[in-house]
C-alpha cells in the first residue's frame, strides 16, 4: 500500500508541476477542450456536431498530451512529424472514436429512464423529491459504465501513435496497464476531483457572501471563476494522462 501511496503522490506532484510550468499552453488546451466538448454539444444547432467531435477526441488527445510529452522530454513538438503519425494511424484512431460513440449511446440508453424521471420532477412542483436516494443509483450506474471505458481508452490513442499498436492491442494494453495501476490511478483521480469540488465550493461561498455585490454580479463572478477552474481541471487531466503514460510505458 505504501508503494501505491508514493506513486499517487508522485503523479499528483508531477501533474501539478507540469501544469504550472506550462500554464499558458495548459489554459489554452483546457479552453479548447471546454469549448468543443462542453459548449458545442450544449448549443442548439451545433449539437449535431457531437458525433464528429467524439470521433475526433483521440486526435485531440494526441495533440494535447503529445505536446505535454514533448515538454517532459525537453523538446519542441514536431507538428509535421505528429501529423504524419496521425495520418498513418488514422483508421485505428477512428476506431477508438467509434468505440467512444458506442459507449455514449450505451450510457444514454441505460440512463434514459432515470434522466427522464429527474427532468419531469424539475419541471413540476416536486423538486423536493429529488433526493440523494434518487441520484445515487444514477451515479453508481455512471461509475460502473465509465470506469471500464476509461481503462480501455486512457492510453489507447497514445499507444497507437507513439508505440505503433493497432486498435485491439492498444485498448487491451490500456486496460491491462490501468488494472495494474488501478489503486494509484483511482487515488489520484479522487484527489483531483475532491480538490476541484472543494475549490468550487469555496469560490461559490465567497462570492455569495459578498453582500455588497448585486445578485447578478455575484452570479457572474461565480460563473467566471468556475469556468476558469473547469479549464484548469481539463488541462490537469491531460497533464496527468501524459505523466501516467510516461511512467507506465517508458
Amino acid at each position: 500500500m505504501k508503494k501505491n501511496i508514493n506513486q499517487t503522490y508522485q503523479w499528483i506532484y508531477e501533474s501539478f508541476s507540469l501544469l504550472k510550468r506550462h500554464i499558458r499552453f495548459s489554459l489554452l488546451a483546457g479552453m479548447f477542450y471546454l469549448m468543443f466538448y462542453m459548449f458545442v454539444p450544449a448549443t442548439p444547432g451545433l449539437n449535431v456536431l457531437s458525433p464528429l467531435l467524439i470521433i475526433l477526441w483521440p486526435f485531440v488527445t494526441i495533440l494535447i498530451v503529445g505536446n505535454y510529452l514533448s515538454k517532459l522530454n525537453g523538446q519542441a513538438l514536431d507538428i509535421k512529424m505528429l501529423f504524419n503519425l496521425l495520418r498513418q494511424k488514422l483508421s485505428h484512431l477512428i476506431f477508438v472514436g467509434i468505440l467512444s460513440i458506442a459507449y455514449t449511446i450505451f450510457l444514454s440508453a441505460w440512463l434514459s429512464a432515470d434522466m427522464t424521471r429527474i427532468i419531469e420532477l424539475t419541471k413540476s412542483s416536486e423538486l423536493e423529491k429529488i433526493s440523494f436516494n434518487l441520484i445515487s443509483p444514477i451515479l453508481i450506474k455512471i461509475l460502473l459504465a465509465t470506469i471500464p471505458f476509461i481503462m480501455l481508452t486512457w492510453f489507447a490513442p497514445l499507444l497507437i501513435v507513439f508505440k505503433n499498436y493497432n486498435f485491439l492491442k492498444s485498448i487491451k494494453s490500456s486496460f491491462a496497464a490501468c488494472l495494474i495501476y488501478l489503486i494509484p490511478l483511482l487515488l489520484s483521480w479522487l484527489f483531483f476531483i475532491s480538490i476541484f469540488l472543494l475549490v468550487i465550493f469555496i469560490v461559490s461561498f465567497i462570492t455569495s457572501s459578498m453582500s455588497f455585490l448585486s445578485l447578478s454580479l455575484s452570479s457572474f463572478l461565480s460563473s467566471f471563476f468556475i469556468l476558469i477552474l473547469v479549464t484548469i481541471y481539463f488541462a490537469l487531466t491531460f497533464a496527468f494522462q501524459g505523466i501516467t503514460y510516461k511512467t507506465i510505458f517508458k
